[in-house]
């Protein structure tokens, strides 16, 4: 089985439900979803992206672990927490927009996506559970917006580049983060949480990431303040009209 189209009317999908469909590359979920069980998707290595309807608020148990085609994913903002092992050894995810009002990661939950390049973590971010990414070892960037520091798990960055992934966290939090187990990175730098600047910037400046005040990667300038990396390694912030 390559596809499916669910039928209108579902409301879950239980444990287990299409667990190694190896071959599986399109799903179709109906907007009426709200979770998908343990195990949901587990081993689908085909898989290559899924759309989650905005309806979803609960992901179980290892839902998309192996998933190791499965190159983007958008969360829907309904989510206040992702479980263990969520989307472990997703080894060709490059990136993943974390809802704001995202406030947990459960053990080993991108443990192993060994192509995640940048993670950003909203403000009401405030537990990150054991290895939560452990073995990402591509991660060039990972933002932090929360004023306050979340709880953590033992080596939740265990085997990620500490030398060159930079660490970017809100303006006047730089000491507390360093203190902690943040402080496994070498690079720290503290966003500008003052500075907005209009969106015109050097023709040879390239824009590398671009978040909401509040950590959700966005692809386009978006109506209000957007944060801005630039190619130089620069991270601004932008208002929008």
């Amino acid at each position: 089985m390559t596809s499916i189209s669910l039928p209108d009317g579902l409301t879950s999908l239980g444990d287990e439900c299409f667990e190694r469909c190896s071959s599986l590359k399109n799903i179709s979920l109906p907007s009426g979803i709200t979770s998908l069980g343990d195990r949901c998707f587990l081993g689908c290595s085909s898989l290559k992206s899924i759309n989650l309807p905005e309806s979803i608020t609960s992901l179980g148990y290892s839902c998309f672990k192996d998933c190791s085609s499965l190159t983007s994913i958008s969360l829907p903002d309904g989510l206040t927490s992702l479980v263990d092992e969520c989307f472990s050894s997703c080894s060709s995810l490059t990136n993943i927009s974390l809802p704001s009002g995202i406030t947990s990661l459960g053990w080993y939950c991108f443990s192993g996506c060994s192509s995640l390049t940048s993670v950003s973590l909203p403000s009401g971010i405030n537990s990150l559970g054991y290895s939560c990414f452990s073995g990402c070892k591509g991660l060039a960037s990972v933002y932090v917006y929360a004023e306050q520091l979340p709880t953590m798990g033992y080596t939740v960055f265990e085997n990620c580049d500490a030398d060159n992934c930079i660490l970017y966290v809100p303006k006047g939090t730089i000491d507390m983060y360093r203190q902690s187990d943040f402080g496994y990175f070498k690079n720290i730098v503290e966003l500008d949480a003052t500075g907005i600047n209009n969106p015109a910037v050097s023709t040879n400046l390239k824009e590398v990431y671009r978040y909401t005040t509040n950590g959700r990667r966005i692809l386009t300038p978006t109506k209000g303040i957007n944060v801005v990396k630039y190619s130089n390694g620069m991270v601004k912030k932008e208002l929008v009209k």
